[in-house]
């Protein structure tokens, strides 16, 4: 295992938060390099109800490349609007997952291309790839016994990568949970 690897992009973040995709302000994300290639222009987007609408939509106006690359699902995981990426950290994404800048929210997102299955190790492999943390939910979440479409080893290197991370964050509770201890009975002794 490359332990360098786990120790920089392994790390379990509260920082990312849940978000509802905006269908009714599509235009709203920049969501990827292709879909912005001059092949759709921004008023070829309009307002829609909700995912099912915009996956009709989807379905019969972007290309498989583009569907691939398009959020399908109401939820997003928005990073804090100081973690940056750059253009080519969207091809760094699982299957599944799609990395998109929100315009309004000056944030990153992950977003889910496809549903109707647990998709939790596509977007482990995601948030590993890309370096900034790994949300609680999915980490909690994740188990070793279940990879969906990633390659089983690769699985099981994101899994040892995780726990490795699980090990860190005990570490700095335990110790937190020590000096909090620690200050206590000196406070009481000085009482």
């Amino acid at each position: 295992m490359n332990t360098s690897l786990s120790s920089s992009n392994s790390f379990i973040t509260e920082d990312i938060c849940i978000k509802d995709f905006d269908f009714q302000a599509i235009d709203r994300y920049e969501l990827t390099s292709s879909l912005n290639s001059g092949e759709l222009q921004a008023q070829d987007y309009r307002d829609f109800s909700g995912p099912q609408e915009f996956s009709e939509w989807a379905e019969s106006n972007l290309s498989e490349e583009e569907l691939y690359e398009t959020p399908m699902m109401n939820s997003v995981y928005c990073y804090p609007s100081f973690v940056t990426f750059h253009e080519s950290d969207r091809y760094k994404v699982a299957p599944s997952t799609t990395l998109f800048f929100d315009r309004d929210l000056d944030s990153w997102a992950v977003g889910m291309t496809g549903g109707g299955m647990d998709l939790t190790p596509h977007l482990l492999e995601t948030f590993i790839a890309l370096g900034s943390g790994i949300p609680t939910n999915i980490a909690a979440a994740a188990t070793a016994k279940y990879p969906a479409y990633i390659e089983p080893e690769k699985h099981r290197m994101n899994c040892e990568m995780l726990a490795n991370a699980f090990e860190r964050k005990s570490i700095q509770f335990i110790n937190k949970a020590k000096e909090l201890s620690h200050q206590s009975n000196v406070t009481h002794l000085c009482l």
